[in-house]
């Protein structure tokens, strides 16, 4: 959930309260439409009396108002119109759940078999029994047959090598396994622990290849908002991927190239059952789980020391992976949904929806939820309105995120966001509300100045991911040149000098952020591919980490480090 700091929130809402609520009470044309166009009658008993309550009576009144008689159920509003909730309103989650459980069975879900290879520490206990209920399995026990944990390890060579042990010095080596080649003499203490979990890593590479994959969407607190639902599954997906990136290094370092390859290949199919969560938390982790792959893809291309064939396969496997989804689709579902369900339930509860929405402090929350409660019911804000607007906002912004040029798309996605920070320097500006009620009444403008708000709290900020989505699609290009270098070796003793050797299709070869090809560097005996990276300059490979600003994104065959302790 994205959202401006608690000062800046609380700074704009004690702008705006004084100059609405020093506003009486007038008939505009919204109040005057059908209520075909809006729902809500001023001559409702419960909306009259929130107008004239006191301050202690207002927050009771406006929850016995039912949320469809505030809200109107349609396209341009809520955008689904089913299912719905007792209330009348759109339940966001069962339709985001019932999307994601579609054609996953008891029998075919990945998910059941990863649990009960790792255990189902990641789900509290209270949730535990409702959540294996609806995966259509009995709730897998606290105790049993699984992955011994890394930490415990580490805890024995805490206690084993006493002053000589660097305290959580694993998990370091665990992260270089990960991406080189390493043996047994390297690490011991991590070689006995793979091979221990050998069968579970199995079970892990075997769920990996089945075709379904679902995790129940559930909120573990009293509001059921989509913002505030849990996602259980995406870490023990990460161990998985860690543990299946590290036994395929181990297994390279063994020669065992085959068997390394499905490992990794194990991988990337993990992060595309990942990249089936709905949210853009779920993308993320998906993101960086093919990273874990890609890393590894490349140790393998060039120590494995293929043959021609076994590495014109590999690019052929690589290219047959399914990409992930566009970052785009995910905005305008679930972060749409997220602001449409945010809105109406601050249409329904305000004080609790604030609560949620920005997860303020005790003292200061009580003062801004008294504040926006009195705001909303006596401002009788039009609640369709702010969904409009709302996704208006949206659609401007999926339709930048849809373009296919990626100049035009940054173009436009710099005009969205100037156009975002303008509104939130607007609305911390007395005036500007001032300025707005000499043009519209008080009830359009303070629906106006509503949506404009909570765009602010709720609209996310979206450059950094869309560089993820860039960087992973150069990944994938890197990949496939890779496998074709690695091809060209096994033929020539050496890579080329040039990408231009490898004769393949313009296309394959282009650099997303620059007009030109990928750079490619290469004295025969490693290379390094690279491209400039969003902020388009050339900085030879550097990436992100180093101490400048260089951002290119890189694959390289140079040696890294390998950390050690003595015993």
């Amino acid at each position: 959930m994205k959202s401006v700091s608690r000062t800046s929130s609380q700074l704009l809402l004690a702008m705006l309260v004084p100059v609405l609520m020093s506003q009486p009470l007038q008939a505009d044309d919204a109040t005057s439409q059908s209520a075909t166009q809006n729902p809500v009658d001023t001559k409702d008993a419960d909306l009259k009396a929130a107008q004239v309550a006191g301050k202690d009576e207002q927050d009771a009144i406006q929850k016995k108002i039912p949320a469809a008689r505030l809200i109107k159920v349609s396209k341009e509003t809520t955008r689904l119109t089913e299912p719905l909730r007792k209330d009348g309103m759109v339940d966001y989650i069962r339709a985001l759940d019932e999307a994601c459980a579609k054609g996953v069975t008891p029998q075919n879900n990945a998910l059941i078999d990863i649990w009960k290879t790792l255990g189902p520490s990641e789900i509290s206990s209270d949730i535990r029994e409702d959540y294996f209920k609806k995966l259509g399995i009995k709730p897998v026990p606290a105790e049993g047959n699984y992955v011994r944990p890394l930490s415990e390890l580490d805890d024995e060579l805490i206690k084993r090598l006493g002053d000589k042990y660097e305290r959580n010095f694993i998990f370091d080596q665990y992260s270089d396994s990960q991406s080189q080649p390493w043996s047994k003499a390297d690490s011991p203490h991590l070689a006995s622990w793979i091979e221990a979990n050998n069968s579970h890593i199995d079970r892990l590479q075997a769920a990996s290849r089945m075709q379904g994959f679902y995790s129940p969407l559930l909120t573990s607190d009293e509001y059921d908002l989509l913002i505030g639902v849990l996602i259980l599954e995406l870490s023990p997906m990460r161990e998985a991927a860690h543990m299946l990136a590290s036994r395929a290094m181990y297994r390279l370092a063994q020669g065992k190239i085959d068997e390394a390859q499905a490992d990794l290949f194990a991988v990337h199919r993990l992060a595309r059952m990942a990249d089936r969560n709905p949210t853009l938390i779920g993308y993320l982790v998906a993101a960086a789980i093919d990273s874990i792959a890609f890393q590894g893809d490349t140790a393998l291309l060039h120590h494995g020391k293929l043959t021609k064939k076994q590495a014109l396969a590999f690019a052929k496997q690589v290219d047959a992976l399914p990409p992930l989804k566009p970052v785009a689709d995910t905005i305008d579902t679930s972060e749409r949904y997220m602001f449409l369900d945010s809105v109406a339930y601050l249409a329904k509860h305000g004080p609790e929806a604030i609560q949620m929405i920005q997860g303020l402090a005790a003292e200061e929350e009580n003062t801004i939820r008294k504040t926006l409660s009195r705001f909303a019911v006596n401002s009788m804000i039009d609640w369709n309105t702010v969904m409009r607007i709302g996704n208006e906002r949206y659609d401007t912004l999926v339709t930048a995120m849809r373009k296919e040029d990626r100049k035009e798309r940054e173009k436009r996605l710099d005009q969205f966001e100037r156009a975002l920070i303008a509104s939130k320097q607007n609305l911390i500006n007395p005036l500007s509300m001032a300025a707005l009620l000499l043009k519209q009444s008080p009830r359009q403008a303070a629906s106006k100045r509503m949506a404009e708000i909570l765009c602010a709290l709720l609209m996310p900020s979206l450059r950094a991911v869309c560089h993820v989505e860039g960087r992973v699609e150069m990944q994938n290009r890197f990949t496939f040149v890779a496998a074709h270098l690695a091809a060209y070796r096994a033929e020539q003793g050496e890579y080329p000098r040039q990408l231009e050797s490898l004769k393949l299709e313009v296309e394959r070869l282009r650099d997303i952020y620059a007009d030109g090809s990928i750079r490619y560097e290469s004295d025969g005996k490693n290379f390094t591919l690279y491209s400039v990276g969003k902020n388009g300059n050339d900085e030879r490979g550097k990436p992100r980490h180093t101490e400048g600003d260089e951002d290119d994104i890189t694959m390289t065959t140079l040696k890294t480090t390998w950390k050690k302790t003595d015993e």
